[in-house]
């Protein structure tokens, strides 16, 4: 499943989220997310948050489910996208 995908299914329950003034509101684009399978089953999609100056400050993580957006938590040591990939992956 791709972001787009994502994107077009969670439109009547999350039709902000995805919103071009959202977005930019946290510095980030549809190609700033990634979309990553669990060994579970579950599917995630993460992109990081950047303030207005562009500096990085969190990471955005939501797990995609019956066409809704559920928050998910991430350890903070989860610092890098590699490491936020690595952890949702084993989820």
């Amino acid at each position: 499943m791709t972001i787009s995908e994502i994107k077009i299914k969670t439109i009547k329950k999350a039709p902000y989220f995805f919103d071009r003034k959202t977005l930019k509101f946290f510095g980030q684009s549809m190609s700033s997310f990634k979309v990553v399978k669990s060994k579970s089953g579950k599917i995630f999609i993460y992109a990081p948050i950047r303030d207005s100056r562009g500096v990085k400050s969190g990471f955005s993580v939501r797990e995609y489910k019956n066409g809704d957006l559920a928050s998910t938590k991430i350890p903070r040591t989860a610092t890098t996208a590699t490491d936020v990939k690595t952890y949702l992956k084993k989820q």
